[in-house]
């Protein structure tokens, strides 16, 4: 067997053996007793979860949420998307958020609990993503993709902002 193909061989069967480790790994982290309630019970939660803390009776019929999604590692340009994502909703919609017609949520995705919004929003990374919601259905949604090319010019920044959650809230 010539070499290139032993070391090809090698560096696979060691993927395939990190990948079977990972998800083993993850599957022993979460027990039978780990159902979302207990977990909620024992966690810290910065973010309440809406299925399990309020009904749709308690929410206003439509509404804007804004969300920041991210994982548990976070790079400082991550946190500079959400730091001026929240700066600019505060900034522009100060009487929004008053009302409820604007929501500003923080959700960290590797939490068990937390993990059906990757596929809901298709998300690959850290994201800023506006959604319309009645009651507790998603009705239209928009993950803001330029927050990562304009994280670093505040006033772009700010301005895409607006200009992508303006229209959404001009429909409620």
């Amino acid at each position: 067997m010539p070499t290139k193909q032993i070391i090809t061989t090698t560096l696979l069967v060691f993927v395939v053996a990190s990948l079977g480790y990972l998800l083993v790994g993850k599957s022993e982290d979460i027990t039978a007793e780990d159902t979302p309630e207990t977990v909620v019970e024992t966690a810290n939660i910065q973010e309440p979860v809406l299925d399990e803390m309020e009904s749709p009776v308690d929410l206003p019929n439509r509404r804007l949420i804004a969300y920041y999604f991210h994982g548990d590692v976070r790079c400082p340009t991550c946190r500079a998307i959400e730091e001026g994502a929240h700066e600019a909703m505060r900034e522009f919609f100060p009487s929004e958020i008053e009302s409820g017609s604007l929501e500003w949520k923080t959700i960290n995705t590797d939490e068990v609990w937390n993990s059906h919004y990757v596929k809901d929003f298709e998300l690959v990374a850290s994201s800023v993503v506006v959604a319309e919601v009645s009651g507790a259905e998603t009705v239209e949604w928009k993950n803001l993709h330029k927050v990562w090319q304009l994280v670093h010019e505040k006033e772009a920044y700010f301005d895409y902002i607006r200009t992508e959650v303006q229209p959404f809230l001009e429909r409620l």
